[in-house]
């Protein structure tokens, strides 16, 4: 029991799909515009890699708006295109049982990532489920020369600490229903603040933190450099914000299809950081 509506109780209200909603009179089936094909198996993180957890019962799930519950209930319509926010009855079967009738078994307010309340879990629930794990909070950002410590004229090195941007991996399954999703780093952009033409510094892989022991020349990263021009004593704050955003190339490995494909491009959060710029030369004279 998960719902009331208007006082009513739902008690699985036993449904007849009339020959009129169905295809060759066979009724909704997993395919249809509108059925929502799945399983009753909670999606869970997998660490082990892509695979299934096994077993499985399978349910097909649909909407329906018009259903006349003060007799017997015949769905002879379903729908295929639910509005976000409005109210419909969910209407469900278990396909492999041959004598399992359509059944009200809720009543929900539409939500794309979860079409039927909880009441199936689709294929398409699993891989969004695998992409919400990524972790794609701000990057943390290591300059040389130090934030706090920018001249005026001198080349600043953007770079990276170890495993602050890089590619991440991340599995979900509900019963055989599997995703494997993977989140590539493909662009970083920098913008460093002091508003110049060619002042947003952009790169397809991030560098690595500056290293005072190791040759200066040997480290110079082929991207992710930048020269001020200008002082920041006059910037609000006395600083230039640097502002570093992340965009990451998403493939996806399903039951269906184990080979990766790319499915979207994700941003993650911006990290936004003050630098001190200073100008040698005036403080000099």
């Amino acid at each position: 029991m998960r719902s009331l509506v208007g006082g009513l109780c739902l008690i699985a209200l036993l449904v007849t799909a009339a020959p009129s909603g169905a295809q060759g009179g066979s009724g909704f089936v997993a395919g249809d515009p509108g059925v929502y094909a799945g399983y009753t198996d909670v999606t869970m993180v997998v660490t082990a890699g892509p695979g299934g957890v096994g077993g499985g019962t399978r349910r097909w799930c649909v909407l329906a708006d018009q259903l006349d519950l003060t007799g017997p209930v015949v769905l002879d319509t379903i729908v295929v295109a639910p509005v976000e926010g409005n109210g419909y009855w969910v209407v469900c079967r278990y396909p492999d049982d041959p004598g399992s009738p359509w059944q009200v078994v809720d009543f929900v307010f539409y939500t794309p990532g979860d079409p039927a309340g909880g009441n199936v879990v689709t294929p398409y629930m699993v891989q969004e489920f695998a992409v919400s794990l990524f972790d794609l909070t701000a990057p943390e950002v290591a300059l040389s020369p130090p934030a706090d410590a920018q001249v005026v004229g001198v080349e600043t090195w953007i770079g990276h600490p170890p495993g602050a941007v890089g590619p991440q991996a991340r599995f979900a399954a509900a019963g055989p229903m599997w995703a494997a999703a993977r989140a590539e780093p493909v662009r970083l952009s920098y913008d460093m603040g002091d508003g110049r033409p060619g002042s947003v510094v952009v790169c397809v892989r991030p560098a690595p933190v500056f290293d005072p022991g190791v040759d200066a020349d040997a480290q110079r990263p082929d991207c992710g450099r930048y020269i001020y021009a200008h002082s920041s004593l006059d910037a609000p704050g006395g600083t230039w914000p640097v502002t570093t955003t992340v965009t990451y190339a998403v493939t996806l490995a399903t039951e269906s299809q184990p080979v990766p494909q790319f499915d979207r491009f994700l941003v993650g959060e911006t990290a936004v950081d003050p630098v001190t710029v200073t100008d040698l030369e005036a403080v000099i004279h």
